[in-house]
């Protein structure tokens, strides 16, 4: 399974990045070790941290077969404007949020299984997050306690939720 960077923090955009089709991850870094914090699906929009601080604090990394549009900042708050739009928009961004409190006071370990759920119910194809991808970026996330607990397991070099 393949992934590519999609966006890294600290690179300044015009734009914002609607997914097409596939999924993505957003992944935050810290001295110490990398968290994935959410997983994108078809219609969310990503990019739009760098409205916070000016700059983007996200990584996104698309799996596999994802596509997606830029759409420039000035289009998009056009967009905003229309009522279906804008509800679109307010719906996507208030799931996000949901999801980010929920999971803002819990071990990683059930984020990280959260994040494998998300992606099996959203992807016919993609069924897991690659190994290759989890060393690659020293992410952090309790994997070898959920693999010993069977709630996950490593399968072709992908982890995914044990069947």
């Amino acid at each position: 399974m393949n992934y590519s960077l999609i966006e890294n923090f600290g690179i300044k955009i015009d734009g914002v990045y609607k997914i097409k089709s596939g999924i993505a991850i957003g992944v935050i870094f810290s001295e110490d070790s990398s968290s994935i914090i959410m997983v994108y699906t078809k219609g969310d929009i990503i990019g739009i941290d760098k409205f916070y601080y000016n700059i983007g604090i996200i990584d996104y990394y698309g799996l596999d077969d994802f596509e997606y549009e830029i759409i420039q900042d000035t289009d998009f708050f056009s967009q905003l404007k229309n009522e279906n739009e804008s509800d679109k928009f307010e719906k996507m961004l208030k799931n996000q949020m949901l999801e980010l409190l929920a999971f803002s006071n819990e071990k990683k370990e059930k984020v990280f299984y959260f994040c494998l759920k998300k992606i099996k119910m959203n992807s016919g194809k993609i069924k897991g997050i690659p190994k290759q991808f989890i060393d690659e970026l020293k992410i952090d996330m309790g994997i070898e306690n959920l693999i010993n607990e069977e709630k996950i397991e490593l399968v072709d070099d992908v982890y995914k939720i044990k069947q």
